[in-house]
């Protein structure tokens, strides 16, 4: 039989401290490099500092995967092969910010509050994940599986290159905990929205706006229409939202029915199933409104993201989890998050996850982001008891 939660907190909690310590210190180290997706340079410096984090967990072995264009994936493997099953801990390497953003918003710390760009998207779930296994090995309670670290590099743009290697890294996992940033309340995220962008390009009929307006076709009122059309599917109830980013092109000028335009579109949904029924909904509006139209459209899949649905398993894993941090003095609310992540390419999987794991955020994708400096060592000890209770 394991340890309980109590006989863990009781060998680790002596450590807790210190090793916060060594976390805010990683954190600020990791902060202060500009490595907005793309950012090589950046990306190098970021995948440095995680390598030595992780070195220092003896027997490991690390790897990098090199995507086309965007920088270096970390995957790293603690007692690779093991029979009695294999989890995931995943986070993301990359951030929204933008070269000499750094230097304009440095890490610093103002009492129990941590600023720093990317400290808590996703630098700090990174290094608790990464401090949480060190610890637990040092201690005699690491589980008896194997470990699989995947610290990916274009999260913050959907993982357009990764998510290929997320899947083959993730074959086989019985479990993924995701240490993006926690919600209010100690909250755990059981599912997330999925998201696609697409654009949408009609044709019409080029005319004179005054002396052959009928004889025209306007490519812009087709495009207007099919806007329309999609505005009026929105669910909030269902969690389905079309948002028009704006008008790409279309027409000429005043005096010329435009016989193009082309709008992009950004669609959010709860659920796979989801995902299909917009797809059919795409189809439809390729009908014309005005006859002689014609309508294209154009889907990525670099674009598409999964929904995090709320799978029977994750709803299992997430009552485990409950169940520990009650034991531990803590509600973990279960939560929904608006946001795609990479979770939902485990859920697709069938793969259970809970994701939130990483300290608490405030105000990220903005100069202020910042986060709760006692959550660093309060999910450090959350994620600690979850895998030495697995």
């Amino acid at each position: 039989m394991g340890k309980s939660v109590k006989d863990i907190l009781a060998l680790i909690e002596p450590e807790l401290d210190a090793v916060m310590e060594k976390e805010l210190k990683a954190i600020e180290a990791l902060a202060s490099v500009d490595c907005g997706t793309g950012n090589l340079e950046g990306n190098a410096a970021v995948v440095k500092i995680i390598d030595a984090l992780l070195g220092e967990i003896p027997g490991i072995a690390i790897r990098h995967i090199q995507t086309p264009s965007l920088g270096v994936m970390v995957v790293a493997t603690l007692n690779e092969g093991n029979p009695n099953g294999k989890i995931l801990l995943n986070g993301h390497l990359d951030t929204v910010f933008n070269p000499g953003d750094v230097a304009n918003h440095p890490f610093h710390i103002e009492g129990d509050i941590g600023y720093g760009l990317g400290a808590v998207d996703c630098k700090g779930g990174l290094v608790v994940a990464i401090s949480a296994v060190k610890l637990l090995q040092e201690k005699g309670l690491l589980p008896d599986k194997e470990l699989r670290f995947l610290f990916n590099c274009d999260e913050e743009i959907g993982s357009p290159q990764c998510r290929e290697y997320l899947i083959q890294e993730a074959q086989g996992a019985e479990a993924a905990l995701v240490f993006e940033p926690a919600r209010e309340n100690d909250g755990i995220l059981t599912s997330r929205k999925g998201s696609c962008k697409f654009f949408i390009e009609t044709h019409g009929v080029n005319a004179h706006s005054g002396n052959n307006y009928k004889g025209g076709r306007s490519a812009v009122i087709e495009l207007a229409q099919k806007i329309v059309y999609l505005y009026e599917h929105n669910d909030d109830e269902r969690g389905l939202q079309f948002n028009i980013t704006g008008i790409a092109d279309g027409g000429q000028a005043f005096n010329i029915i435009p016989n193009y335009a082309k709008a992009l579109i950004a669609v959010r949904f709860q659920t796979e199933a989801d995902k299909q029924w917009i797809f059919d909904r795409l189809e439809e509006i390729k009908k014309p409104y005005i006859e002689g139209c014609t309508t294209e459209i154009e889907i990525s899949a670099d674009t598409i993201t999964s929904a995090m649905d709320r799978i029977p398993g994750t709803v299992k894993l997430y009552e485990f989890v409950k169940k520990i941090g009650e034991e531990m003095g803590l509600e973990l609310a279960e939560q929904h998050s608006g946001g795609s992540g990479d979770a939902g390419t485990f859920a697709t999987m069938g793969i259970p996850c809970i994701d939130g794991l990483g300290p608490h955020m405030y105000k990220i994708h903005s100069f202020d982001e910042s986060f709760n400096v006692p959550s660093v060592k309060d999910r450090t000890r959350l994620t600690a008891c979850i895998l030495a209770s697995m």
